[in-house]
């Protein structure tokens, strides 16, 4: 579905709905995005969920917090009707192809997030991977973290050529 852009008041958008897959937002991508805009450029509409009553924010936190910080009123939303829980599918994917690249932090929490949400928990890390946008080895590291002790315990000493080997 094509979605509707049109401007919503600023208070109808719910950023409270853990839709947010970024550990945290960039005060100073923020504060580039306020001088721009002060500058007349133009930046695409934040994209959202609307379930009939509130505007769920999936893709476009920092626009969204520079618009705020403005003063703005009412901010360009491009919508499709969708619950909640469909813009935190959406805000899997997000900034994938646009805005601020993902920190390998950013990419760790937001795997951390499908793995406690109870519609993706026992997914396979190659579904995570697809569903967050990240390789399959990083949602393997974050399921199953390995220690320093791990791989010591792991590890088989053999006596050709007095090599070790992992397994």
């Amino acid at each position: 579905m094509k979605p509707v852009v049109k401007n919503v008041d600023i208070t109808d958008i719910r950023i409270d709905g853990d839709t947010q897959m970024r550990k945290d937002v960039n005060p100073a991508w923020i504060q580039g995005i306020i001088d721009n805009l002060k500058n007349d450029i133009e930046y695409d509409p934040i994209e959202a969920r609307f379930d009939g009553t509130h505007y769920w924010l999936s893709d476009g936190f920092h626009r969204y917090h520079a618009q705020s910080r403005m003063g703005l009123k009412t901010v360009m939303v491009a919508y499709t009707p969708g619950s909640r829980e469909d813009a935190r599918m959406d805000a899997f994917k997000a900034n994938v192809r646009h805005g601020l690249p993902l920190s390998r932090e950013d990419k760790i929490f937001k795997v951390e997030q499908a793995l406690k949400d109870p519609l993706h928990k026992d997914k396979s890390d190659r579904e995570i991977a697809a569903l967050c946008v990240v390789s399959r080895s990083l949602v393997g590291a974050v399921r199953r973290p390995e220690t320093k002790e791990d791989r010591k315990s792991t590890r088989l000493n053999s006596s050709h050529l007095g090599i070790s080997y992992a397994v």
